[in-house]
């Protein structure tokens, strides 16, 4: 039989659902972005992009997955975890996390890399109060149930997302733009929604903004969030606007990359892609929707960045500078496996069982291929760039629940959904899992043996 509580939600779902199907009706958006502060002549510049990140000899690459608020306290532990490990080596000392380079995010995931990017280590003083510890799916079924925001989804510019910005832009990320965040000394983070116009990654950073001719300093880092969380039908798509006057700098950057990988396949077509932004004419709004569909893991713009450190480490060995040796990717892989649990009753599955295990099974087989591209990539690249004279050593880490080896547990974390609402136990058990897995993984701790014992310092 279906619990009281499984009762509840699925009728609070139901309601929400109703409503927002009705408030769907309002064709109006409200755009945020901005175009560039200043062009000459029609020709834009983009001078927002952040200086090149000083790697040293480490780079560090993290990915948060979706899955509500279970990927965001699973990710939360991973980075606990980096922060209490501690690298020693010629009477230097600095924290795992210190070296941290980069983190790519989608869906729930993108709270976390976010709150990092915004507030460093503030994150382990107050994330879990404000934001892993709070129901927010009963906050924003509220919103929309309050029939003072009826009209305000109806009659204005204001639309169903705009609720969930509103609170996340309040209470979580503190009115922060961007400008904020390229401010702060640390990582980079790069927030993913999905492209409804391509079927491609979007990426809220300097550079897929200067495609669009945007300034990304003034814009709101809830409204990215929120489009990368921004599940179909449950949420309207975000929509930026595609300004015209910086054609002639995006297509020469364009050409230079088509050059360099013509031979590459699946980056000639992410460059066929971009150069869909050059079409100010047909391309005048993009429509952005929850980054998961595109991909779930945060990883396949991972690639992009290891084309980006070739080119550092190839010029650095012309100039005869230090490179990048140690080269790690950490996927953090919240996806979760429920099928079995409909097996042990004779009661059908509800609607939104069968919804999410459809939607589970198709993330599942579309993860697999991501991580082993990835993994080829990142293997290949390694062999290429230590035949050319100067060793490289990869790391690939994907921590997922499938690798707990309790039973009990992985069958407690496969019945969490994906939502906005965790109770203490089960964000305490999550981050608990995080940190687990990452100790326990064979590579992280040939990585720390290697970092411990390398030949060179900081």
């Amino acid at each position: 039989m279906i619990s009281c509580m499984h009762l509840k939600k699925t009728i609070r779902f139901s309601l929400l659902i109703m409503i927002l199907s009705y408030t769907g009706c309002a064709r109006y958006t409200r755009i945020d972005n901005k175009p560039f502060p200043s062009c000459v002549q029609g020709n834009c510049k983009n001078e927002q992009l952040q200086t090149q990140r000083d790697y040293g000899d480490v780079v560090l690459l993290l990915s948060f997955s979706g899955g509500g608020t279970r990927a965001a306290a699973f990710s939360y532990g991973v980075l606990e975890e980096l922060r209490n490990t501690a690298i020693s080596y010629q009477g230097n000392t600095k924290m795992l996390l210190d070296e941290v380079d980069h983190i790519s995010a989608v869906s729930g995931g993108s709270f976390t890399a976010a709150y990092y990017g915004l507030f460093g280590e503030q994150i382990f003083h107050d994330y879990e109060k404000v934001f892993l510890r709070q129901d927010v799916q009963k906050i924003l079924i509220h919103s929309v149930l309050n029939p003072l925001n009826w009209f305000r989804l109806v009659a204005s510019g204001f639309d169903r997302s705009s609720l969930a910005i509103e609170h996340y832009d309040r209470y979580i990320f503190r009115k922060k733009t961007f400008g904020d965040m390229l401010s702060r000394k640390g990582p980079k983070i790069q927030i993913n929604a999905t492209d409804l116009g391509t079927g491609e990654h979007f990426e809220f950073t300097p550079e897929m903004f200067g495609m669009l001719c945007s300034d990304i300093g003034s814009f709101k880092v809830a409204k990215a969030v929120a489009a990368s969380s921004a599940v179909p039908i449950a949420f309207a798509p975000i929509t930026v606007k595609n300004y015209p006057g910086c054609e002639a700098e995006t297509a020469k950057n364009l050409e230079s990359i088509s050059k360099k990988y013509a031979k590459t396949p699946m980056l000639r077509k992410i460059v066929d892609k971009l150069a869909t932004y050059n079409n100010k004419d047909q391309r005048q709004y993009i429509h952005l929707v929850d980054g998961g569909i595109a991909d779930n893991l945060g990883v396949r713009s991972m690639v992009n960045h290891l084309m980006i450190l070739d080119n550092i480490i190839e010029k650095g060995m012309e100039n005869k500078k230090k490179t990048p040796i140690y080269i790690v990717i950490l996927i953090v892989n919240a996806e979760t496996n429920p099928t079995g649990q409909m097996e042990m009753s004779s009661q059908g599955p509800g609607m939104m069982d069968v919804i999410s295990v459809v939607t589970d099974i198709q993330l599942h087989r579309y993860n697999l291929e991501t991580v082993s591209m990835v993994k080829d990539i990142l293997d290949n690249k390694s062999k290429s760039i230590s035949a050319s004279g100067r060793e490289v050593k990869p790391y690939f880490i994907e921590l997922k629940f499938d690798d707990l080896t309790d039973n009990k547990i992985k069958r407690f974390f496969n019945s969490i959904g994906t939502s906005l609402a965790l109770s203490a136990k089960q964000v305490n058990m999550l981050r608990m899992s995080g940190r687990r897995l990452l100790k326990q993984s064979v590579i992280y701790k040939k990585l720390l043996h290697d970092l411990r014992n390398r030949q060179s310092g900081y």
